[in-house]
């Protein structure tokens, strides 16, 4: 039997790999809005190869002219815990740039990392339509991931310890 340390380990490896490799953004920012993390969906799609490349590079460098201020405003309030943030800014939507200049739709869910750097964590929903993002939509567009991705939940699940196939 596996060390609990080993354990440990293997579980934060699968975890790393779930906000990685997900269809969805995963983004962690620190009060600068320098890029602190970002996942392998969110750095494909601006246009690099690999998460790591992403590392570092200020955020509003992604966001198109006009809406640079208001996403300022919105990661400030957000980092600093600004009075009422939650109800402002905790669902957000903007438009992002790739390196070539592709522009893209994302629904953006927003929260506070409370530690001693101040960061925010976000998951974006890229918008595939110009229709708005429903309850509705986003449970049969996770639902459509979870029926595609059996054998990687499966093997995760594993991983964990929960011995049950979905």
């Amino acid at each position: 039997m596996s060390s609990l340390k080993e354990q440990v380990k293997q579980l934060r490896s699968t975890i790393f790999n779930m906000l990685n490799f997900t269809n969805i953004y995963v983004l962690i920012l620190n009060q600068k809005l320098e890029i602190k993390f970002a996942n392998m969906s969110l750095a494909n799609d601006l246009g690099f190869d690999s998460y790591k490349e992403l590392l570092g590079y200020y955020w509003l460098d992604f966001i198109e002219e006009k809406e640079i201020n208001i996403t300022n405003t919105l990661n400030t309030a957000i980092s600093s815990e600004y009075e009422n943030w939650q109800e402002k800014y905790r669902e957000f939507q903007n438009n992002i740039k790739s390196k070539n200049g592709n522009i893209i739709s994302v629904y953006w869910f927003n929260s506070h990392i409370n530690n001693n750097y101040d960061c925010i964590f976000s998951f974006g929903i890229k918008k595939q339509t110009t229709k708005d993002i429903t309850i509705d939509s986003l449970r049969n567009y996770y639902q459509d991931i979870i029926s595609k991705d059996r054998i990687m939940i499966n093997s995760m699940r594993e991983v964990i310890g929960l011995k049950r196939k979905l």
